[in-house]
């Protein structure tokens, strides 16, 4: 979440470089979405879309990470 930004209006992702489609359950979904909804209780404007991203690149972060 540390490389959303804000111009005034919905924060958005620094750096994004395209748009990309990928399968995902109902259930995944409706989590990232809870997980939003937290987020925006707590007076941060971030869409589902954008917590999918923070989620995933943090995997990565954390993958890279393993020896091997």
């Amino acid at each position: 979440l540390e490389n959303l930004h804000s111009s005034g209006g919905r924060p958005s992702i620094e750096k994004k470089a395209r748009r990309q489609k990928i399968p995902i359950s109902d259930e995944t979904w409706e989590a990232i979405t809870s997980l939003t909804n937290i987020l925006r209780a707590e007076g941060i404007s971030v869409s589902p879309g954008q917590m999918a991203n923070a989620i995933i690149r943090q995997g990565l972060v954390q993958l890279a990470a393993i020896p091997g």
